[in-house]
């Protein structure tokens, strides 16, 4: 893959959750790679229809390698509020939407970013599905409404252009740009700054279950981070350098 598909995604609120945190989720600081390909199919329109859209999605990604990259373009802020969810699945089309709501009333406090602004770069040996978000993308264009974790978190989407995407040797010392894999670089840490690393999920099989997970690493005030090449994943991409995530 030597080309790369970027583009900017912001919204005024998101929210990726972090699977560990359960009964008050907690937010990542960034969308993981598997919420990047949810926005991909989003733009491209795979079939929404309940189980069967993550299915095409899946099927669709994870029919070629494919390299995504997540850039901070606002420091990581966050917020905690109440919500108050409303299970309407089993419940008679008649009850009135007082009673369901003293019925099935959920409360639940939930950590949300604010003004969450993203870089994000898309590459796919599939030229088919390379060449159809780019499409989309310079038509300013989508299928499905694409958003930042929630389907309340309604994104908007600037495409930057289609970039040359070349590999970093092993070794190098870089400033990358974007979130980390930690199993591709060695990381030389800078007091100053404030890092955000935990664990994530990078790949999925096409039931949905988790193929990779990684260690990531993020400085939250959008500092590129010191490191040395470890590992292939690593690129340059014009002014920036880029870590697969």
């Amino acid at each position: 893959m030597n080309e790369v598909l970027v583009f900017d995604i912001s919204s005024f609120l998101a929210h990726f959750k972090n699977p560990a945190t359960i009964a008050s989720p907690c937010t990542y600081p960034f969308p993981p790679a598997t919420s990047v390909v949810g926005i991909v199919g989003a733009i491209c329109g795979y079939k929404k229809e309940s189980k069967d859209f993550h299915n095409e999605c899946l099927q669709k990604i994870n029919s070629a390698d494919f390299i995504v990259a997540v850039q901070l373009l606002n420091p990581v802020r966050v917020f905690t509020s109440g919500y108050t969810w409303m299970n309407t699945k089993d419940l008679s089309s008649t009850e009135s939407v007082i009673f369901r709501h003293q019925k099935c009333a959920s409360p639940t406090v939930i950590q949300k970013l604010i003004y969450p602004h993203y870089r994000i770069y898309f590459a796919h040996e599939n030229q088919e599905v390379f060449n159809e978000l780019r499409g989309h993308l310079e038509q300013g264009t989508s299928v499905y409404t694409p958003c930042l974790g929630k389907a309340c978190c309604v994104a908007n989407i600037n495409y930057v252009g289609c970039k040359e995407l070349r590999p970093i040797k092993i070794g190098s010392k870089v400033k990358i740009n974007t979130a980390i894999d930690k199993n591709l670089v060695k990381i030389d840490y800078d007091k100053r700054h404030h890092y955000d690393i935990g664990s994530m999920a990078s790949r999925m099989n096409i039931d949905r279950s988790v193929k990779t997970y990684i260690t990531y690493c993020v400085e939250v005030n959008t500092h590129p981070i010191n490191t040395t090449v470890a590992e292939e994943g690593v690129y340059e991409c014009e002014d920036n350098i880029i870590c697969t995530i």
